[in-house]
């Protein structure tokens, strides 16, 4: 079942609300923080089932090539020296291939592609449960680790990176017009 970007609008509306709330309830949450942990909870869990849920969908959605290299280092070297630029790279690609397909169309290249992107990194730090899992060493008594307990709250400010997607997004939404 492979879909369509222009098919999941909806779906990135979703996810584009939901980087919203964690642009603000992320803060909020590390400089005030709730009176009761059930709070915390829900905010965690619609956070891990909406970008875990858009990891897979991402893993399953037909996608233009990207000439980026991997985890888009051709971006950034791109910036200095034109000839190693996604657009340098794309312009030899029609170039040299007749009749050649933008678009990615076939498992497993579409995932292959997505988990060597940048974006992959970004989605799965958001996802990680970080704090559960340093928490969890609290239990067997390491006291150190209750201080180290509170740099996953400062990781989860990853997931506002996320808000970085809201670029890809709106794009999208230009697709359908």
């Amino acid at each position: 079942m492979l879909l369509l970007q222009e098919k999941r609008i909806k779906w990135d509306i979703v996810v584009f609300i939901v980087i919203v709330i964690a642009t603000f309830e992320i803060p909020f949450n590390l400089l005030v923080g709730y009176s009761h942990p059930k709070i915390v909870l829900a905010f965690n869990l619609l956070f891990y089932t909406v970008f875990g849920t858009d990891i897979i969908l991402n893993c399953f959605t037909i996608h233009e090539k990207r000439f980026s290299g991997p985890m888009g280092i051709k971006n950034i070297i791109g910036l200095f020296n034109y000839k190693w630029s996604p657009a340098y790279a794309k312009k030899l690609f029609l170039k040299n291939i007749e009749n050649a397909s933008l678009m990615i169309e076939k498992q497993p290249a579409i995932a292959i592609s997505y988990l060597t992107s940048g974006w992959f990194l970004i989605d799965f730090l958001a996802v990680f449960p970080f704090d559960y899992i340093l928490s969890s060493f609290a239990i067997f008594g390491m006291s150190r680790t209750l201080r180290l307990a509170r740099i996953p709250r400062l990781i989860r400010m990853v997931r506002a990176l996320r808000a970085l997607k809201v670029v890809k997004l709106t794009n999208s939404f230009d697709l359908c017009h």
